[in-house]
């Protein structure tokens, strides 16, 4: 009996914070508006242990699209298109994430401050591919992948800010091991709404 006192006592408290956390996180019409979305565009750079001993660098682009739910919380959908080459540079290939998460940020004047955690796919295509590799074990596979982090925007204009960097964690699951990735983006970002 006693056990399940302890079970409702701690079920109510958790409700109690998270209900608390909601009603801080809702706007108030005396705050400064912030845009009610953005899309980012820019180049992204990767870098990834392989093989346990081989790093592969690869260069493309990023694109996210950000919506705002309360002041400082908002869902994010990112896309992005990696290329270069693996097996100790035998091997051409091209990566494609698509990830989807939440993102918590804050502003203070021309800057623009964001953590987010995010999760997906991530589309291998390997090109002259003349054997198994370690890191491609077939000429083409999707993959579950994650990204954790965050990044700085500075504000330029009404509609308009720079992407200063974008830095994430990136925790692939390619068969049968991890791939871990650090992932950096700059570019531009348009605002909309309010």
């Amino acid at each position: 009996m006693r056990f399940f006192r302890l079970e409702r006592s701690f079920t109510e408290g958790l409700l109690s914070i998270i209900t608390l956390c909601l009603w801080a996180a809702m706007p108030t019409h005396a705050q400064d508006k912030l845009p009610e979305g953005e899309l980012f565009g820019g180049y992204s750079f990767s870098s990834s242990i392989q093989n346990y001993s081989e790093t592969v660098s690869t260069n493309g682009w990023g694109v996210d699209l950000f919506g705002r739910l309360y002041k400082h919380l908002g869902i994010v959908a990112d896309l992005r298109g990696q290329y270069g080459r693996a097996n100790y540079g035998s091997t051409d290939f091209a990566e494609h994430d698509f990830l989807f998460g939440g993102r918590l940020g804050w502003g203070e004047g021309k800057l623009y401050g964001f953590v987010d955690g995010l999760a997906g796919i991530a589309h291998y295509n390997a090109y002259d591919l003349p054997y198994k590799t370690f890191y491609l074990h077939y000429p083409a596979d999707t993959s579950f992948a994650m990204a954790f982090g965050g990044g700085l925007d500075v504000k330029v204009g009404k509609k308009v800010a720079i992407r200063v960097a974008k830095v994430d964690f990136m925790p692939v699951r390619t068969r049968p091991y991890w791939t871990r990735s650090i992932r950096v983006q700059t570019g531009i970002v348009l605002r909309f709404g309010s």
